[in-house]
């Protein structure tokens, strides 16, 4: 299980639990969710998506097997979208932010072809090459980056350059329930 971000570098990964257990199983126990419930995550303060009024938090975006809290959105269930065009939109477009993690591990098998067969090693050493490839992962993305910054930044202007929770994890809270509608209203309205 991993955190990506939009260059496709991992922020944080959890590597070795059992292949049995959902994300929402995994991600319970993890260090991302209890620094999430500590709100210990530094995730940066709400901010006014227009033409919603009310600031809204920066979120993570998780599938069906997870949790739905104020900063970690989840697909509404397929039962209450049957019939409702709003929620399918929302829906889409949460699938469509989660490609961002699915394409940071094609990348990943890509570029390192020992994921492309299963590991006849040790499940200890399973683990540090999944950890290691992640981080040269982020290096060389990161050097592809400044190899590309380099090559255009004589082309281009410098200022056109790139510049959580409820504690029960068992229900969602009324404010994350809002969150999601907030959210649902912006795409639909955008």
């Amino acid at each position: 299980m991993a955190i990506a971000d939009s260059d496709y570098k991992f922020i944080a990964i959890d590597v070795g639990s059992p292949e049995r257990f959902s994300d929402g199983s995994i991600f319970n126990p993890s260090v991302v969710a209890k620094k999430m419930m500590e709100d210990t995550l530094h995730i940066p303060s709400p901010a006014v998506l227009s033409p919603i009024e009310d600031p809204m938090p920066f979120v993570f975006v998780g599938g069906e097997a997870f949790p739905l809290f104020e900063n970690l959105m989840r697909p509404y269930p397929k039962r209450s979208v049957t019939d409702n065009d709003e929620k399918k939109v929302f829906n889409y477009r949460l699938s469509r932010a989660r490609q961002t993690v699915e394409c940071s591990f094609s990348i990943l098998a890509s570029r390192f072809r020992i994921f492309r067969a299963p590991f006849e090693i040790k499940v200890n050493s399973v683990i540090s090459v999944v950890k290691a490839a992640c981080v040269l992962h982020n290096y060389l993305r990161n050097s592809v980056a400044e190899m590309s910054e380099e090559m255009n930044e004589e082309e281009m202007p410098k200022d056109q350059l790139r510049p959580l929770l409820q504690s029960n994890f068992t229900r969602s809270s009324q404010k994350a329930l809002t969150i999601r509608q907030n959210f649902t209203t912006y795409f639909n309205t955008t």
